[in-house]
C-alpha cells in the first residue's frame, strides 16, 4: 500500500481532528478520502497550552494581563497547573440569553505540562485578583456592623467573643 509521510514544522503531539459525517462527529479512518482543506489532525505544542475563558461584563474590570491563576481540569480534578492571564479581549459578544449582557474572552496560559493535558478539555480557572499579606478572609455573612464599625464573632475554646475588624476588599461572598 502507498503511504504518504507528513512532517510537522513544529515538534508536538498529534491530535486527530473530529469531522462531521453522517450526522455525527467522527475521526477520519484509514482508507477514507480527505478533501482539500479538510483538517484531519493538529500538531499541538503541549508546553504552550491556553485556556479560553468566557468572562461576564460585570467581572471584566477585575481581570488584567499578568495576573496569576490556578487551573484544574474537569476530567482530572487531582491535577492543578499554575497559569497566567495573557490577554483579555477588548470587544465582547452578546450573551445567548439577552443582547444587553456582554461576554468577553480572556486567554490564560498553562505553565507546565502533563500527559493528561490535552486540547479541548474543559477546565476551571481561579485567578488571583489581589494578594494581601497578614490578612484573614471570612464569609461576608460573618461580619456584623454598619457604617465604620464592624466585628466578627470568634470562637475561642468554649466561648464566643466579638472582635472588632477593619474591612478590606470584598467579593459577593468573602471579605478581607
Amino acid at each position: 500500500a502507498d503511504r504518504m509521510v507528513v512532517r510537522s514544522p513544529i515538534p508536538g503531539l498529534v491530535v486527530l481532528r473530529m469531522n462531521w459525517r453522517a450526522g455525527q462527529m467522527v475521526e477520519i479512518q484509514e482508507g477514507e478520502e480527505a478533501r482539500p482543506g479538510m483538517p484531519i489532525m493538529l500538531v499541538v505544542d503541549p508546553s504552550a497550552m491556553l485556556v479560553r475563558l468566557k468572562v461576564n461584563q460585570s467581572d471584566l474590570h477585575l481581570l488584567r494581563a499578568v495576573q496569576t491563576a490556578k487551573i484544574s481540569l474537569d476530567a482530572y480534578p487531582e491535577l492543578e497547573f499554575p497559569g497566567r492571564v495573557e490577554q483579555v479581549a477588548p470587544v465582547g459578544t452578546a450573551s445567548r440569553l439577552t443582547e444587553r449582557v456582554r461576554n468577553f474572552v480572556a486567554m490564560v496560559s498553562i505553565q507546565g505540562n502533563h500527559p493528561k493535558l490535552m486540547p479541548d478539555l474543559s477546565a476551571a480557572v481561579d485567578v488571583e485578583l489581589e494578594r494581601q499579606e497578614n490578612a484573614i478572609v471570612v464569609p461576608r455573612d460573618a461580619v456584623i456592623g454598619e457604617k465604620d464599625k464592624f466585628s466578627v464573632r470568634v470562637f475561642d475554646g468554649n466561648r464566643t467573643q466579638s472582635r472588632a475588624v477593619t474591612l478590606g476588599s470584598m467579593s459577593d461572598h468573602e471579605v478581607v
